[in-house]
C-alpha cells in the first residue's frame, strides 16, 4: 500500500505542486526542510513506473522507480554475475530499496573508530544498501553524488563540497566509494582511503 504524503507545511507545498500539475498520477515528488526540523513530504503517485516507492527518515528521504527486487535475481553464471528475470513472474510489489536506503543512511552515521561519519559516505552507505535490496531492474552503470553546504565549497563563492561522477563502469557503486574515501571530506572524518 503506498502512503501518499507525510504531513505538515511541506505537505501543503507538496499538494500544492501536485494539484497543479495533470501528470502527478504517474509521478513522483518529494520536499525537504531546510536544516533543521527533518520535515519531508514525500509523493509516489498511482501510475507511477512499476516497481517504484518511496520511504523516509530522520533527515533523509529516498525515493525510485523501476527498482529492482532480490527474487529477480538468478543463479551466479562463470563470472559471478547474476542474470535478472524481469518482469517479475509474479507480478509487481512495492519496493524494498527505498526503505533500505534509509537504513542504510540512518545506520551510517557513526563509523568505526566512533566519529560521526561525513556526509558523503553516509550517502554511499545508502546507495550500497539499495543495491543490495535490489538496485534498478535495469542493473548498474554509473553513480553519482554531490553534496552542496552554504558558503563551504573548495573554490571562492562556490557551495560545491564535493562532487563526484563514475560512468561506463561494472561496478560504479564500488568506485564511487573509493573516490569519497580518498577525498579530503572523508579523511577529516577519520576514515583511511581504500586504494
Amino acid at each position: 500500500m503506498r502512503r501518499p504524503m507525510l504531513y505538515g507545511m511541506w505537505t501543503l507545498v507538496l499538494a500544492w505542486m501536485l494539484v497543479a500539475s495533470p501528470r502527478a498520477i504517474g509521478q513522483q515528488a518529494v520536499t525537504q526542510d531546510p536544516p533543521g526540523t527533518g520535515e519531508v513530504a514525500a509523493y509516489t503517485g498511482p501510475k507511477a513506473p512499476d516497481e517504484s516507492g518511496d520511504a523516509q527518515g530522520k533527515f533523509c528521504t529516498a525515493q525510485g522507480n523501476t527498482l529492482g527486487r532480490l527474487d529477480t535475481f538468478g543463479p551466479p553464471d562463470a563470472n559471478g554475475r547474476r542474470t535478472r528475470t524481469w518482469p517479475p513472474a509474479d507480478g509487481f510489489h512495492p519496493s524494498f530499496v527505498p526503505a533500505a536506503m534509509v537504513k542504510g543512511f540512518e545506520s551510517s552515521e557513526m563509523g568505526a573508530n566512533g566519529r560521526r561519519n561525513h556526509i558523503s559516505q553516509r550517502l554511499v552507505a545508502a546507495l550500497e544498501a539499495g543495491q543490495a535490496a535490489g538496485g534498478d531492474n535495469r542493473g548498474m552503470e554509473s553513480a553519482a553524488l554531490i553534496v552542496v553546504k552554504k558558503d563551504a565549497g573548495v573554490w571562492l563563492h562556490n557551495d560545491v563540497v564535493l562532487h563526484l561522477q563514475v560512468d561506463d563502469n561494472p561496478e560504479p557503486i564500488r568506485e564511487l566509494r573509493r573516490l569519497v574515501e580518498m577525498s579530503p571530506a572523508a579523511r577529516r572524518g577519520g576514515r583511511e582511503p581504500q586504494r
